[in-house]
This record gives structure tokens, sequence and C-alpha cells, in this order.
């Protein structure tokens, strides 16, 4: 008994055991529960961060290449076929090991070593592949045909080394070997055309896109409008759609014949004009037609122009007067200087008829001096103040009035020089001033066309009515007559000897205080004494007439040049294939007829060292005027690779004055130029090549102007680049059931070069 019952004491029972495992089993089956599915989470984990770095670092690396190379290097395909399969650009290289990028010596240009290919190859894999195809020593001489094609290639085959082109060597990596999706897009490219200012010039480049020779259509369309903006319209200057890179001006565009004409309204030199689009809604569009193989230009102003005697200026059109230019706008064209300086009401601020006489002493000569003045203060638009020279000219042309009151009179030795705008042609003591080295230009006597003397000239007795006689510069050169001068008319007065009438002279009262102002006039008994004075720089003692009387002189105008040569810039085709160069222009010619008008053009294929001249091109000397009037498509000059033109203009002759209404007798010889021929532009055109090229323009802006894009014979315009990828790793799942771990990004890339 007592045995029995200490054997229970001291042991398990079977079933208590049985329960023991039981529970073991159970906590170790938690565990290990917890554990795989720890495993598992961790792998996962840690697979989807491996996915996410790797995806980054491929885009890193395309993002990095991409921004170094060119707009006008991109290459999508399939062509037009969004997403793309393969993109391929050029990139610079360190060829020679210098450390520094391949250059080319003589532009300084980048030189573009190597071609770099991004492809998704699924021709004879799955899953499809991210692969990078690099092909070194770039052939500079390929067509975009032949880079086209060397893309299909490596998307066809894979490889590359089968798709070299001359010269070139090929290697290939695979950057995944799991892609799941790649795309490949065009970056949306939009523009906004608002600004708070109207017409605000900006240039705007648009993007590149492969254009073949000949004409291109260039589609705006307006898709929005920025919040601030009160309407959908757009502004066009100028537009660039050509290897050259030369701007066309819009409202040449055939095209844009029913698109309103505006003035731009920014500076002076600027042409002016712009096209203004009348849309008022979303979804509207306008097409203008522009060529890949021309350049043109009408813009015969501004620094750096070569331009020898040309007196080329921007004068006023009066043929367009927008609201706010009542008095026409400036428009840039070949022409002499503007119309009459000023007339006798403006310069004595008296009407014509406020006339009245000045009796000169007896068996006396007189040498009289005239400013004829300018306020050297300006007004905003440029002009002086007051009375004076308010316009700049040439060659002025002076009007005294000759009648039965001044018959007895003679005058000779007539000169004047041209003081600068920022002198004045008296000193506080009244004492007149010419200048410390004045340039005296003699003038000669005309009347109703012809030269004659004082003396001869009408009326020759006193029944006969006034007449006009003037006096012109005999020196043969263009005298050049800044607005705000002062010009001093010198003139030596005498009594004729024997005469029986009054000895009075007509005369314009000048009435104004605040500059020294009116005609300063000295008693001289001989003719030496009047060589003497009418050559000093000043006068000692003179003193000025009580009431600034300026005798005899009634107005006076300045002519247009005599004539005029300009020489354009050379202009680079970036043809090298020799292609025949055309030239085309349009010109206007005097109303009235006369003037003469003669262009000339050469090309050739070397740059002079200054830059303005093409050295093996014939001497301008050497060459014939081109015919009057050119056909539709141009005269040939040549097949050279830059080229130039010259033209020469003779202006109208006539008797009549330029302010002095309608041309007659025009062509005959007179002492007046009233007009020029005027070149409104010249263009060169030849057979171009199909290439890729940047395509932007000079936007007028404004706070009615909305958002637009842009596409070149329909087709979008390569801005930039944007790349979609997503790779995939499979992995063990819970329960051994695969799982798929996905990693995806996308990055847009704007290239940062130009090509230069």
């Amino acid at each position: 008994m007592k045995k029995s019952l200490s054997l229970n004491r001291g042991g398990f029972t079977i079933i208590e055991l049985l329960l023991s495992v039981g529970v073991l089993s159970l906590v170790i089956g938690m565990s290990m529960t917890s554990w795989v599915s720890f495993v598992q989470k961790t792998n996962r984990i840690n697979t989807q961060a491996s996915l996410d770095m790797e995806t980054r670092r491929i885009l890193e690396n395309f993002r990095s290449e991409m921004s170094k190379t060119s707009r006008d290097s991109i290459i999508f395909y399939p062509r037009n076929q969004p997403p793309y399969q393969a993109v391929a650009f050029a990139l610079p290289a360190d060829m020679d090991g210098d450390g520094l990028i391949d250059m080319n010596p003589a532009t300084s240009n980048i030189l573009w070593r190597q071609t770099i290919v991004y492809h998704i190859f699924n021709q004879t894999v799955k899953p499809p592949q991210m692969r990078r195809t690099q092909f070194l020593n770039r052939n500079q001489i390929a067509t975009f045909d032949d880079r086209y094609a060397q893309v299909q290639k490596v998307v066809e085959n894979g490889l590359g080394t089968e798709a070299c082109l001359l010269g070139e060597t090929a290697s290939m990596k695979v950057m995944f070997e799991n892609l799941f999706t790649g795309r490949l897009w065009h970056a949306e490219a939009r523009f906004d055309g608002y600004a708070p200012t109207p017409n605000t010039r900006a240039r705007v480049n648009f993007g590149v896109t492969p254009i073949h020779p000949g004409p291109q259509q260039i589609t705006f369309t307006l898709v929005d409008k920025n919040p601030l903006s009160s309407g959908y319209q757009m502004g066009l200057d100028r537009l660039i759609v050509s290897p050259s890179g030369w701007p066309m001006e819009a409202e040449l565009v055939t095209d844009a014949a029913s698109i309103p004409k505006v003035y731009a309204g920014v500076g002076l030199a600027s042409a002016g004009y712009g096209l203004k689009t009348t849309t008022s809604a979303s979804g509207q569009e306008i097409t203008l037609t522009l060529n890949n193989d021309a350049l043109e230009e009408c813009l015969f102003i501004g620094p750096g122009r070569n331009v020898l005697f040309s007196n080329t200026v921007v004068r006023l059109d009066t043929e367009y007067t927008p609201t706010g230019f009542d008095n026409g706008v400036l428009c840039a064209k070949l022409d002499g200087m503007c119309l009459n300086s000023w007339s006798a009401t403006e310069q004595a601020m008296n009407p014509s008829s406020s006339l009245g006489y000045w009796q000169l002493p007896t068996n006396l000569t007189t040498v009289i001096r005239i400013p004829v003045l300018s306020d050297p203060v300006f007004n905003a638009a440029g002009e002086p103040n007051e009375y004076g020279i308010r316009k700049s000219g040439l060659n002025p042309v002076f009007r005294l009035i000759k009648s039965k009151w001044n018959g007895e009179i003679n005058i000779t030795q007539a000169s004047f020089v041209v003081i600068p705008t920022d002198e004045k042609p008296a000193n506080s003591a009244m004492t007149p001033i010419i200048g410390s080295a004045p340039d005296i230009i003699p003038l000669q006597c005309w009347q109703n066309g012809a030269v004659t003397t004082w003396a001869n000239a009408l009326p020759l007795t006193s029944s006969e009515s006034s007449q006009i006689v003037e006096f012109q510069s005999t020196v043969r050169r263009n005298i050049q007559i800044q607005s705000g001068s002062t010009l001093m008319l010198q003139l030596a007065v005498e009594i004729t000897p024997g005469a029986t009438a009054m000895n009075w002279v007509e005369l314009l009262k000048m009435n104004r205080s605040s500059l020294p102002t009116g005609c300063w006039y000295k008693y001289v008994s001989s003719p030496v004494e009047v060589d003497t004075l009418l050559n000093a720089s000043t006068w000692v003692g003179a003193s000025p007439s009580t009431f600034d009387w300026i005798p005899f002189l009634r107005s006076m105008v300045v002519n247009y040049a005599d004539s005029g040569d300009y020489i354009s810039s050379p202009f680079d085709t970036t043809d090298i294939e020799n292609k025949t160069k055309n030239i085309l222009w349009e010109k206007q010619m005097p109303s009235g007829g006369g003037g003469t008008f003669k262009i000339y053009a050469r090309s050739g294929n070397s740059l002079s060292a200054d830059g303005f001249g093409i050295d093996d091109a014939s001497a301008w000397a050497m060459l014939s005027p081109l015919a009057d009037t050119p056909p539709s498509d141009g005269l040939p000059i040549g097949t050279g690779r830059y080229v130039q033109f010259r033209t020469v203009f003779e202006s109208q002759k006539s008797h009549i004055a330029p302010d002095a209404g309608p041309i007659t007798n025009s062509g005959q010889p007179g002492p007046y130029r009233n007009d020029t021929p005027r070149l409104r532009w010249a263009r060169f055109t030849w057979s171009g090549v199909k290439k890729y090229v940047d395509i932007a323009a000079e936007l007028l802006k404004g706070p009615d102007c909305g958002i637009f894009t842009v596409k070149v014979n329909g087709q979008e315009l390569v801005q930039g680049v944007t790349m979609e990828i997503e790779i995939f790793k499979d992995i063990r799942g819970a329960g051994g059931v695969p799982l798929r771990i996905r990693s995806g990004t996308s990055v847009e890339v704007d290239p940062r070069n130009n090509g230069k």
C-alpha cells in the first residue's frame, strides 16, 4: 500500500505528458509562422526597395544624358506613333582624353561625338528589355533619314553593331531584363501669350521637328487662357522655321493676308509691324506658311550694319495710322531723309503773313549771320520743344523772298555751317559763334529749277510780283542735318551801285527772348572785310538788331539723299551641298516717276575675316545689276553657302520742293530730291534638305492673349522627352504562391544645349 502511494506522487501520467507535448507544439508552430511571415515581409520590402533604387538609378542616368543633348538631335521611333519604342539623341564626348568635351576649333561649337539610343527590345525575349546602345565616333554628315534608319535597326535587332554608320562603333547594355512596361513620350508643350502690357515682345522656342524642303505649315491652336487674360488673341512678330535660324517677318507670310496687321510699338528700330489673330474662343486656329530653305531681310537699320553712304533711316509710314499714331508709325524702309524741316510759320511762331520791312544803310555793305535755331530741349517724341529744325534731313535749301522792296540790293557769298545739337549759336553776350573748327559750306542761287544769281533772279523790276529765290549747297556730298541742330546762314548784303529804288528788305519777325535769336549784322566798307568776317568764328563787338529781325528768309527744307548704297551682312544658309541660291525682292518707286534702283547679289563659301564680306565671291564692281523685276521663283546668284546683296538708288529729281505739293517735272534737273526708291524686303531661297530644326518665334504678348499649342505640318514639336518605366521581380509568397513586386516611375527632361 505504501509503496504504491509513493510511485503515484513522483511521476506524470500519460495524459499529462501528451498535454504538455501538445502545448509545446502549439507554441513552436505559432513561433515558426510568425518567423516565416517576418522573413517573407522583409524579403518583399527589400525587393521593393531594391527595385525602386534601380528605377531611380536608371532614370537619373537617362535624365543626366538627355539634359546634355540638343532638341534638334532627338529622334523618336516609330515616327508619329506615341508612345514610342525608342529615342535617340547626340552627346558630346572627350575623345582626345584631355578631360574636356571636344569642341570645333573653327566655330567653338560642341562636337557631337556619340549617339545614344534608349529602346524597348521585345522581338525575341520575354519579358521585354530596356536597352541602351552607344555609337561612338558619330558620323557628322549623316542625314535625318540615315539616323532614323539606324534607330529602326537597333529596335529590330537589339544589338546595334549592324546599324553603325560609316566610321562608327557600337556597344549595347541591357538596363532592365525584367521590364514590365516602358513608354516614351513627347513632353507636352503649351505656350502662354499673356502679358500685362500690350505688344510685349518675347522670344519663345517651341521645340524641334524634322522638316522637309520647301513650304512648312505652322498651325497655332488656342487651347486655354491665363486667369488674368481677357481673351484668346495671339500676336506674332517674327517666326523661325529654317536650318539657317534666320527670322521671317510674320506679316509678309502669304497665308497671313487675312490676319490684321498691327503696330508693335516696341522700340523705334523694330520694323513696327506684327500679326494679330481675330480669334475669340478656345479651339480657334491660324496657319502660316514658311520655307525651311529661305531667309530674308527687311530691317535696314540698327547697329553693326555694313552701310556705305546709304543714309538708310527709319521714316514715317503715313499709310498706317492706328489709334494714337495719327501721324503714322515708324516702319523701316531703305530711304533718304525726311521732308521739310520747318516753314515760316513754324520757325517764327507767327503766321506767314506777319511780314515787315527793314531798312539797310545806304551805300554800305552789310554782313549778316542768321541763326536758324532749334530749342536744345527735346520733348518725349524726340523733337525740340519749340520752333526749330524738327526733323533730320539732308542738304538744306534756304528760301528767300525777292520783291520790289529789295530788288535794289544784292546778296553774295551765301554759305552756312551746322552747329551741333549741344551748342548754341551765340554766347551770353549775344556774340555769334560758329564753332571751333567751322566747316563753311558755300551756297548757290537757284530759281525755277535753274542756277542763277540774286541780281538776275525775278523780279527784275518793281512792277513784278514777289518771287521765291533759293540757295542750295554746291558741295557734292550729302550734308546731314540732325534734328535739334542749329544752322548759321551767312549772307553778304549790299546796295546795288546806282540804285534808285527804295532799299527796303522783306523780313519775318522772331519774337522769342528766352534764347538768343534773330540775326547778327555788322557794317563793313570793303569786300576784303566781308571775306574776313564771313570766315571768322566769332564777331567782336557785334550787336543784334533791336527787334531781332530775320531778313529775307522765308523757310527752309531738307531733301532726300541724292543717292544711297546699302550692303547687307552676309547670310549663312547653312547649305553645304552647293544648292543654287535665288534672290527675290520687292521695291517701291517714287510716285510720279523719277529715281533709279539697282540690286546686286552674290554667293560664296568663305566668309571674310571681318564678317562683312565673302572672300571667294565676285567683287561688286564686277557684277551686273539684276533684272528690274524678278520672276516668282527668283533669280539665280550662285551656289555658295553664304549670300549677300547690295542695292544702289538715286532719288527723284524735281523742280518742286518736298513740301510743295504734287510732284511735277520729276526726272528733270532741279535743286530737290523729292522721294527715293525703297526696298521693302529681299529674300534668298534655295533647295533645302530634310533636317531637324528648332521652331521659334518672337511673340507679341498682351493682356488679351491666350494659351496655345504649335504644330508643324500637323505634327507636335519636340520640347522634351518623358520616359515612363515599370520593372518587376517575382518572389515566393505565403504558401509558396508566386508574388510579383513592381516599381514604376517617370521623368520629364528638357535638353539644355542648343547644338552650339
